[in-house]
């Protein structure tokens, strides 16, 4: 892919589960659970980097908040600089250092169906935000307006395959599966005169 102007920043953001201590249960209080970190949705590194680790840490029950806050305040401090460092530091959370560098820089795969019912290989996250049979045509067209070149999942950092300019995928383009998409787009068929009639609750003569 040719280089491009970097987009503007963007902020990622995951709520993980806590278990509150009973202190905290007993205290009464709402806890901000949010992790967040700062990426450009078209750069490769570190950002996708940085959202893997995001969602590595989402997917982490933390033993209370204070467990949290310790995290966060590492994690957030210049991770785009430090990430190697918070990794190392925090084993239970990203595993050993070896295994999470191979979750961090997994190769780049082609997305699981085609545009723009497209899933991520690995979190079987939208990528671009349609599902099939769900999403109206006005929202499709808007989505993949925003999402024109998804370099990376949002979700998990998953890289994805491009072939040239185009992004790559599982599916083989058919005229079979192409009709049936636009069924899922445009579920329903417009009713005929008799049935508007019938609904009506009029009658007409054979």
């Amino acid at each position: 892919m040719a280089d491009k102007q970097k987009s503007p920043w963007t902020l990622l953001s995951v709520n993980p589960h806590v278990n509150l201590t009973v202190s905290e249960i007993e205290s009464g209080l709402s806890f901000d659970t949010r992790l967040t970190v700062r990426v450009r949705l078209n750069s490769d590194y570190p950002d996708s980097v940085l959202a893997c680790m995001l969602w590595m840490a989402g997917r982490y029950v933390f033993n209370g908040m204070e467990e949290l806050d310790t995290f966060r305040d590492d994690f957030e401090n210049h991770p785009s600089q430090r990430w190697q460092g918070i990794i190392d530091q925090w084993p239970l959370v990203f595993g050993p250092t070896e295994t999470a560098l191979k979750k961090l820089f997994a190769s780049a795969k082609p997305a699981v169906k085609r545009p723009p019912w497209s899933k991520c290989p690995r979190c079987g996250a939208a990528i671009f935000g349609c599902v099939e049979g769900m999403t109206d045509i006005e929202e499709i067209e808007r989505l993949l307006k925003n999402t024109p070149a998804p370099y990376w999942c949002r979700s998990c950092g998953q890289r994805f395959k491009f072939t040239g300019n185009w992004l790559s995928c599982t599916d083989e383009f058919t005229v079979e599966e192409t009709i049936e998409s636009i069924k899922h787009v445009f579920p329903t068929q417009q009713p005929s005169f008799d049935t508007l009639q019938i609904e009506a609750g009029e009658e007409h003569d054979d």
